[in-house]
């Protein structure tokens, strides 16, 4: 860029977009459109912008994957819980 300005990529905001320039984290606007821009001084530079997991995204994994697992455990344990108690013989006096 000859001057500095802002780069506006065609992609929607949605918290988690990341923008770097030269390595460095640059603050993310978005536009009446809803599309994301932030500002890129004058000169030759690198741009990145990468989608990062968020906090509520990254807990609601994580209870996603806790209950899948206890879904898994209790479906597999059930069928011994009461395997004593339903063949146990017939007590004869």
């Amino acid at each position: 860029m000859y001057n500095g300005g802002f780069v506006a990529p065609n992609i929607l905001y949605f918290p988690g977009w990341r923008a770097r320039v030269d390595g460095r984290i640059v603050p993310i606007a978005y536009q009446e459109d809803g599309t994301i821009r932030f500002l890129v001084p004058a000169g030759v530079h690198e741009i990145s912008i990468r989608y990062t997991d968020t906090a509520p995204k990254i807990i609601g994994n994580a209870l996603t994957i806790a209950s899948l697992a206890a879904i898994a455990v209790y479906a597999i344990l059930k069928p011994y819980a009461y395997r004593d108690k339903r063949f146990t013989p017939l007590k004869r006096s």
